[in-house]
């Protein structure tokens, strides 16, 4: 079905952590618009020797800096004072609900449906 490529693609290509390949926890987003998991800005930053010195939060991506807040906290805390992704978040909140949904749908893909068949359809139609 195209349903399922169009949410593969959607997932790998929107949420999905460019650190750690997962879909995000807890997205952050970094001054130069590049997101990731908080716990992954974490752990990168502890193997940056020069992030910490500049007390600034090189992006994986770019490299481009975001400047710590509050660098006077402790190193493990700095993610934390990275403004959240809120839509990011809505849209990891409404891609879980919708495969929910679709894991307990009762509806036929559109051919099943001519056919006649009734088995309630999952990510894809078995024929």
């Amino acid at each position: 079905m195209a349903t399922a490529g169009l949410e593969k693609k959607v997932k790998g290509n929107f949420l999905t952590c460019s650190i750690c390949f997962e879909m995000y926890s807890d997205p952050c987003t970094l001054r130069c618009d590049h997101t990731f998991c908080r716990k992954c800005v974490t752990s990168y930053i502890q193997t940056r020797p020069d992030a910490v010195q500049s007390k600034t939060i090189p992006c994986p991506c770019c490299r481009q800096d975001t400047k710590v807040p509050h660098p006077r906290r402790p190193v493990k805390e700095w993610a934390g004072q990275i403004k959240a992704s809120i839509i990011i978040q809505g849209l990891i909140d409404t891609y879980r609900s919708e495969v929910a949904v679709q894991g307990t749908s009762s509806t036929c893909c559109t051919i099943c449906q001519q056919l006649g068949e009734t088995t309630a359809e999952v990510l894809l139609c078995p024929e």
